[in-house]
């Protein structure tokens, strides 16, 4: 009888293990761009530029390594603990570099691809550039590695999908690209591997060709080495493309999704930037949500996070002049799906912290609880700055608001003209990579940084501005006897737009987008963000 009961209960302890090792919040690794390991003592691993560092649930320091050739961007943790990790070079863009760290933090080994050897099957495209974007172990636990490179075909350039496979110990087993066979000018970008089921690899993907933009799921069967299925899940239409996505397995569940796109439009003015955000079960769409995000400049799909409720996080990053950039981000609730939306960090127009490099990234951790890092780069010891949030991103140094968005859903759709090519001619080498120990390392749990003017936070108090945000007049008044000498408007580069000397400024010719508005009074000065609808 004991016998039976500690065989059942061996049999629960295996089923319950190997439940928890597939996707678990606590020991969630998906090789996903951009993404941070909790693992499943909850120790958490960060990553910043040639840095990476393994810290306790308390954010104390386990190790932190530093790989001065290294420019990390994503990290995979194997049940081992071991980290496999996908690279740039910091000094020649065009190494792309893949390898694995042991769970003590120093190299096992390190490889490289040089893009400019690499010559696809009819041996007459050379790639002009290669990039990775995710990385997974496959059922053999070998490393698939996916991204693009862009090959020149008569006049046009192309983009295809990659595909490498190489075992543990970092040798090649193949190399494959993938490319729309009907068309010679086509772009399958931000080519994403997300699973792979008995030798079938699926993958995500934007498309354009020629004036449309699409998003697709593709399957590869490599036994037969052949496209078995390819599904398009979004179509933009006549005129539009896609500008970008970002792509993320879920965490929690293996067969979940996310995808995250930025795309164009005829209709859509200079300073609209359209985004579609959806939801996957293999191939299936569970919903899909449009918006339209007002801004002046370029923008960035930075990172997408998903906590253990299944909300999803993400931030739009708006770029900008050194010292200058916002980070907005977005959450998606799982349960009604009402989209957040909020600044958590900017900066601009000051040198006060000109050495503050961020990452712009928003990070689930257990509890309920946020977090996005700021980190300082140019002086030793390299702080590292983080800054908690609870679960409904509220906060003393956000601004935001929250409303509905429109739901659309697609139907997915059979388009079966992609084939696969095998890259048999490529330069290929292990490098010796070395690592060191950072002792200075310094966390502050505690941050808060907006608008970059600490200093002058003091000074915000005491001066108001209103309607935020507005379409026509903003009001500048003093809640003390402070005086107001004058004021200027900013674009997001620092551009000096607007300059008055009345306690309100008319901005009913500023585009729609965000702004800030920097008061000098004769206790001091201060920048405040506003909205312009």
């Amino acid at each position: 009888m004991n016998f039976r009961l500690l065989f059942t209960s061996f049999i629960f302890l295996f089923i319950g293990y190997s439940k928890a090792q597939v996707f678990p919040y606590l020991n969630a690794s998906t090789g996903n761009q951009e993404q941070y390991i909790i693992d499943k003592d909850t120790n958490l691993y960060m990553y910043h530029e040639s840095y990476i560092e393994k810290l306790d649930k308390n954010f104390n320091p386990i190790w932190i390594k530093t790989y001065p050739n290294l420019f990390f961007h994503n990290l995979l943790l194997s049940k081992t603990g071991s980290l496999y990790f996908i690279s740039k070079n910091p000094s020649n863009e065009n190494l792309n570099v893949f390898g694995k760290i042991n769970p003590t933090g120093s190299i096992d080994w390190c490889k490289i691809i040089d893009t400019a050897l690499v010559i696809f099957p009819d041996e007459s495209n050379k790639s002009s550039m290669i990039s990775f974007y995710k990385l997974i172990l496959d059922r053999n636990n070998n490393l698939i590695i996916s991204g693009s490179a862009q090959t020149r075909l008569q006049s046009y350039d192309n983009v295809s999908g990659l595909f490498l496979k190489v075992d543990t110990n970092g040798n090649s087993l193949t190399f494959k690209n993938f490319f729309f066979k009907l068309s010679t000018f086509s772009f399958l970008d931000n080519f994403t591997v997300l699973d792979d089921s008995l030798g079938t690899y699926r993958f995500i993907f934007d498309f354009n060709d020629f004036e449309s933009g699409n998003s697709f799921f593709l399957n590869y069967d490599e036994n037969n080495d052949t496209v078995i299925k390819s599904k398009k899940f979004t179509h933009f239409g006549h005129l539009s493309y896609n500008i970008g996505s970002m792509f993320s397995k879920s965490k929690i569940n293996k067969d979940f999704t996310y995808a995250v796109t930025e795309y164009s439009d005829e209709f859509s003015s200079s300073s609209q930037h359209n985004f579609l955000i959806s939801k996957f079960y293999k191939y299936r769409t569970l919903w899909s949500m449009k918006f339209n995000f007002y801004a002046n400049a370029r923008l960035i799909i930075k990172n997408i996070d998903e906590d253990e409720n299944g909300n999803i996080i993400f931030i739009i990053k708006e770029p900008g002049w050194a010292y200058n950039y916002t980070s907005t981000c977005f959450k998606i609730n799982f349960s009604d799906s009402i989209l957040t939306q909020k600044i958590l960090i900017s900066n601009v127009l000051s040198p006060l912290n000109q050495n503050l490099y961020p990452h712009e990234k928003i990070h689930a951790f257990p509890g309920k609880k946020y977090f996005y890092d700021v980190y300082q780069n140019s002086s030793l010891p390299n702080p590292l700055n983080v800054n908690f949030l609870d679960s409904t991103l509220s906060n003393n140094c956000n601004g935001g608001k929250t409303y509905n968005t429109l739901k659309n859903g697609f139907s997915n759709s059979n388009f079966n003209y992609f084939d696969v090519g095998t890259i048999n001619i490529y330069n290929e080498y292990f490098i010796t990579q070395p690592s060191s120990d950072v002792s200075s390392f310094i966390i502050n749990p505690n941050y808060c940084l907006i608008l970059n003017e600490q200093e002058l936070q003091k000074n915000s108090n005491s001066i108001e501005i209103f309607p935020n945000p507005t379409n026509q007049l903003l009001y500048i008044k003093s809640k003390t006897d402070d005086v107001i000498i004058q004021s200027k408007v900013y674009d997001i580069y620092g551009n000096e737009l607007l300059i008055d000397f009345n306690p309100d400024i008319d901005v009913s010719n500023l585009n729609a987008g965000i702004y800030f508005i920097k008061v000098k009074t004769d206790k001091g000065e201060f920048i405040q963000k506003f909205i312009k609808e």
